[in-house]
């Protein structure tokens, strides 16, 4: 994280930069990066950080995102590895109603014997979870193909019909994007291979999951004008995702600050 912050001390102005981010990382951006922030153990307010997961991690939608961060009068946004994986349920849960309409987990998938013609069968690490965690339906997937823009997915949860998936893959630190995308209500999965394509990980994300602004900007790198991306450092391991990604905030016109996400209770 020093690098990040050296980052952000040398290349962002002081005077004018708010950087949005998990409160957590607020007194060390203040301290070593010489930047504002939303939320920090110095001005704790328990209030901000359920509306921080809830409109900026887990927005349903960029518009939703931006009126909270235009009503902080953030400039920037942080997001790092380790707020997903494997943080995501907690985060999520942060940023839930207390019917827990935003929460959700990743989940871990391990390899499995293949049958003929299938690279990789793959099933979830942990079916029946802790009451914390989301239980997940999920069976198995296929995965047929090598060219990792036009990978097969097919998907078997309980009682229903297989089904198509769609994917983000990882070669090594550079974000594959699939030539088809498939829409789905069942969310999506993440593939991270090193360098020689070998799969070195892969992760089953729910609906809500995949489709919630941290995991679109992040994960599948799917954003408009809004959110430009101005510095990602990669992980030191081969095979897995950024570590940690930073976006300029551009407001479109019509977005406005709202007291709604200024109540602290």
């Amino acid at each position: 994280m020093l690098q990040v912050y050296t980052w952000i001390k040398s290349k962002l102005p002081h005077d004018t930069t708010v950087m949005a981010a998990h409160w957590t990382y607020g007194i060390k951006l203040n301290v070593h990066a010489h930047v504002k922030t939303i939320t920090d153990s110095d001005h704790y307010l328990p209030h901000w950080i359920h509306l921080y997961f809830r409109h900026v991690f887990c927005a349903k939608s960029e518009v939703e995102a931006l009126h909270f961060l235009k009503t902080h009068k953030a400039t920037h946004l942080m997001i790092t590895s380790v707020e997903l994986v494997p943080n995501a349920r907690e985060n999520s849960f942060v940023g839930s109603d207390a019917h827990l309409d935003r929460h959700f987990s990743l989940h871990y998938l391990l390899p499995q014997p293949t049958a003929p013609g299938t690279q990789y069968t793959l099933e979830p690490k942990i079916k029946q979870t802790p009451p914390f965690t989301h239980r997940t339906t999920l069976n198995k997937i296929d995965v047929i193909g090598t060219d990792l823009e036009n990978l097969s997915i097919t998907a078997r949860f309980e009682k229903e019909e297989p089904v198509q998936l769609p994917y983000i893959a990882f070669h090594g630190d550079k974000r594959i994007l699939p030539v088809q995308p498939i829409d789905t209500d069942k969310g999506g999965l993440v593939f991270l291979f090193d360098k020689d394509k070998v799969l070195r990980s892969s992760l089953y994300i729910p609906k809500i999951g995949w489709n919630s602004l941290a995991v679109k900007l992040f994960m599948r790198g799917e954003h408009s004008n809004a959110f430009k991306n101005v510095h990602t450092v990669p992980t030191y391991e081969e095979g897995t995702h950024p570590n940690i990604q930073i976006w300029k905030i551009n407001y479109p016109e019509n977005i406005r600050p709202h007291p709604k996400y200024l109540a602290t209770e």
